[in-house]
């Protein structure tokens, strides 16, 4: 039997990590809740039909790059784009990208980090991926878009991923 006093840290120790799991658990599922309703809403916007493979949210400073434009102009169309902007620059820059673009403001309140950043979201199965240097992700792309949703871009990565889930 140990002391009093390791038994109650042991028990301490225990509660916290108990808690931070639960904690994880419940931020990890919000943030699937709030992807989900990304994908929904952004391809409602741009009459997409079914589950898009990605969804490209830009900021309003970052949408007038002109490389990144080309890019999002030459993207597939089930691929939606969503701006967190005002509703007149959204205007120009579907008539700029030839191509319907949704605002961030007319999806659901929350998301933090989903709001804030220039990203795709990418589904994988019953995951998202988020990739954030969205500009050398899409230009490493080039014209071959039919491998996103397949296969993750960094196989080390999806190992990775895999032995934290076991």
């Amino acid at each position: 039997m140990l002391p009093c006093g390791i038994d109650a840290a042991l028990l301490l120790a225990g509660v916290c990590a108990a808690a931070g799991w639960l904690t994880y658990r419940r931020l990890a599922k919000r943030r699937r809740r709030l992807l989900r309703e990304l994908f929904t809403a952004a391809a409602a916007a741009a009459g997409v039909c079914g589950d898009p493979a990605a969804v490209l949210v830009i900021q309003a400073n970052r949408s007038s790059e002109p490389e990144l434009g080309r890019l999002i102009a030459a993207a597939p169309r089930s691929w939606p784009v969503v701006l967190a902007g005002p509703g007149w620059l959204a205007e120009l820059k579907s008539a700029a990208w030839g191509r319907p673009v949704g605002l961030m403001s007319s999806l659901s309140p929350g998301g933090g980090a989903l709001r804030d950043g220039t990203y795709a979201a990418i589904r994988r199965g019953g995951r998202f991926e988020l990739v954030h240097e969205l500009l050398p992700y899409m230009q490493r792309l080039g014209r071959d878009w039919s491998q996103v949703g397949d296969e993750s871009p960094s196989a080390d990565a999806d190992e990775a991923a895999g032995r934290l889930l076991q």
